[in-house]
């Protein structure tokens, strides 16, 4: 058949009543119309031939008519279009009979879906249209409310719509101000701009992911500074555009600087060679306070990853670094110095902690130290640091004093100084001011040392310096695992003391008290005491044991008392309380009660008579013993508080020459009147004789 109309689809306005509408076009199959409907705000919703419609007239010339279940309501728009699939599904047969049906619905199947396209295109040309339409007459309406950034968008899933403007300025994204993250060229300026907004808008600085070339001063009040932290290639990274400058310094040492926070960001140093270069840092602090750094990873900067100090007139205080890891730094992954000269003034550097964290130098001929602290204390808290120690200058923790600081120390709770063996050297102190040990560097809770503490300045440093004084307890480590060796050393590595393999040491005013898995080489200090618990006993007097060693064995304890000399004391036990006796020479026969006096040697009598109680208390262990037993019958012997008997009660029975009772016990208050009473059995014939009863007084 011929197609004469180019229609490929019909609209509607519902208006509430009419449900038929006919199709207008032709189509073959009921499957190649769609019905929808279509609301004010232009959203469609499809329909489904059965649930909603139905449909009829496929194959017929002039079309059908669809037949909604519903009518349309005022305001809805029924859409219905030809929808045949775009694909050719008749196969001609080579030297096949030649059919002119077949070869004429295929080419209306063609003609269809060209219309069908046409038919598209000009849908969306008018809903372009009406947009435009609508858009000018927002503009002739109101030229500043129709802007982009003054239309609302309401997010996916939320329930309030806001302008682009509002969503747009939660924060300041760098990007926004001339700043590129793919280019290797100067981008400081333009990051500066970027910082300076925020601080007037009171608003973060948000760094998509990307990389940075910078060396940022900032100064004065400060902002937050946040990146997106995944992998390497995901995450916000900043590098040195000048190497001969730190990538971000926080404080000039002149401007009071405060309240600066950088999350989310890796600082990335990039270098290769073993050649220090003292500028090039990661992180400068010079003069601010108030300070949070967390999620951050710095990485092989030729200086120090981290620097931390303050000058004479911009004290440091306040820093904290939580998340933090620092690798590979050619001279230091975490520098901290009290103050920018020396003796120290009126500046200092204080309260400076981290938290989570991993420092790991770099296996580099600069030596670099893992971390350097000179004349100030840092907190520290479950982290961990891997202390390479590649040579005597480098590898490890560097603590060095600083005329006019207060003293440099570790506070660590959770923390691992991972040297790798005992040999290394994990601390190393110089210029240690006469009084100082190593109890007052290290100090904390819950964690190990695997290597050495090394003393790097033997000319200044005495033997007392290490083993205490009288100024009082300078070891305050709690609950601390020292591996392999606590060791003293001048710089030059000779030994000047040792303290023993798997030892610890505790320091106090009268000596040094070790611990040690077995004999201990112990300290050499004139006056210095080692005194320690062995697991391995002396065979003899003579075996060889250092003046304090002990040893238990069995309920033996060994002391030695002088080099080689060893005495041993048997360990006893003493309950504590009183024992309270009572006694006769012999027991009536018969069925006859009587009482037992306080003490031994009166026969017994019918008369109640007993201990007063000095204090208040508690009575038990009833104990009875007599040279020969009863005949005939059993004898039971009931301890008694003011006349009233207790169940605190015992029975001998025939011919039986004890009994006890350590089961039951009664109180006593301060006055009360304890006896002891028997009540033989009636078929005795002969009494038991030099009976002793006593039962234990302990006092509350």
């Amino acid at each position: 058949m011929t197609i004469t109309t180019s229609v490929a689809g019909v609209d509607y306005d519902g208006d509430g009543a009419d449900v038929s509408f006919p199709t207008t076009f032709y189509f073959q199959s009921n499957s190649h119309v769609s019905v929808s409907e279509v609301d004010a705000n232009g959203a469609e919703t499809a329909k489904t031939e059965g649930a909603h419609y139905s449909l009829t007239g496929a194959g017929v010339a002039n079309g059908g008519t669809v037949t909604m279940t519903t009518a349309p309501a005022v305001g809805i728009t029924l859409r219905i279009r030809r929808t045949i699939p775009l694909t050719q599904p008749t196969a001609f047969s080579s030297l096949g009979t030649f059919s002119p049906a077949i070869h004429e619905t295929a080419f209306d199947r063609v003609v269809q879906q060209v219309q069908q396209v046409q038919s598209s295109a000009t849908d969306l040309m008018t809903d372009v249209r009406d947009e435009v339409v609508a858009l000018r007459a927002d503009i002739a309406a109101d030229p500043a409310a129709a802007a982009l950034d003054a239309r609302t968008v309401l997010s996916s899933g939320s329930t309030t719509a806001r302008t682009l403007a509002a969503r747009f300025s939660e924060y300041i994204n760098v990007l926004d101000y001339g700043v590129s993250n793919v280019l290797t060229t100067d981008q400081t300026t333009a990051f500066h701009a970027a910082i300076t907004a925020a601080k007037a808008a009171n608003k973060a600085v948000f760094c998509p992911a990307g990389t940075y070339y910078v060396n940022l001063v900032c100064t004065g009040l400060g902002v937050r500074i946040f990146g997106e932290h995944g992998s390497s290639a995901g995450s916000t990274v900043l590098r040195c555009y000048s190497t001969s400058s730190p990538c971000v310094s926080i404080g000039d040492g002149t401007t009071l600087t405060y309240a600066w926070q950088i999350d989310n960001v890796r600082f990335v140093g990039g270098v290769s060679t073993d050649t220090v270069v003292a500028g090039h840092k990661g992180l400068a602090i010079n003069g601010a306070q108030s300070l949070r750094f967390q999620n951050t990873w710095f990485d092989a900067f030729a200086g120090d990853n981290v620097f931390i100090s303050a000058t004479d007139t911009q004290p440091t205080s306040y820093v904290h670094f939580d998340h933090f890891t620092s690798n590979n730094a050619r001279r230091s992954c975490f520098s901290v110095e009290y103050s920018d000269v020396t003796p120290a003034v009126a500046a200092y550097v204080t309260a400076v902690s981290m938290s989570h964290f991993s420092l790991s130098p770099h296996t580099s001929a600069t030596k670099p130290t893992a971390m350097h602290l000179k004349g100030v204390q840092l907190w520290m808290s479950d982290g961990w640091a891997e202390l390479n120690d590649y040579s005597a200058t480098g590898g490890h923790i560097y603590l060095e004093q600083q005329t006019g600081a207060p003293g440099v120390r570790i506070d660590a709770v959770n923390v691992s100084f991972d040297g790798g063996v005992a040999t290394r050297d994990v601390f190393r102190v110089s210029e240690s001011p006469s009084g100082y040990r190593p109890s007052d560097y290290l100090r904390g809770a819950n964690h190990s040392v695997v290597g050495r503490f090394i003393f790097a300045d033997a000319t200044t440093i005495t033997m007392a310096d290490k083993q205490g004084s009288a100024s009082g307890a300078k070891f305050v480590m709690s609950q601390p695992y020292v591996s392999n060796k606590l060791f003293v050393a001048d710089v030059a590595g000779t030994t000047v003391e040792d303290f023993g393999d798997d030892c610890m040491a505790v320091y106090n005013n009268s000596g040094v008290l070790y611990a040690s898995t077995d004999n201990i080489t112990g300290g050499t200090s004139t006056g210095a005491k080692a005194v320690g618990l062995r697991t391995s006993t002396p065979a003899a007097a003579g075996s060889t044991g250092l003046v304090g060693q002990f040893a238990a064995e069995g309920e033996y304890i060994s002391f030695c008392i002088a080099t080689n000399t060893w005495v041993r004391m048997r360990a006893g036990w003493q309950p504590t309380g009183s024992v309270l006796a009572f006694g006769a020479t012999t027991t009536n026969a018969g069925d006859v009660t009587e009482y037992l006096w306080p003490g031994y040697g009166s026969a017994a009598s019918t008369t109640e008579i007993g201990w007063i109680c000095p204090t208040a208390g508690v009575i038990r262990d009833l104990r009875i013993k007599c040279t020969t037993g009863i005949t005939g019958d059993s004898i039971v012997f009931t301890v008694r508080k003011n006349a009233t008997g207790t169940a605190v009660t015992a029975t001998l029975a025939a011919a039986a020459t004890t009994g006890s009772d350590s089961s039951n016990a009664f109180t006593v208050a301060a006055g009360d009147e304890i006896s002891v009473q028997i009540n033989p059995g009636a078929a005795i014939t002969v009494g038991a004789t030099a009976v002793r009863v006593s039962v234990t007084f302990t006092p509350s």
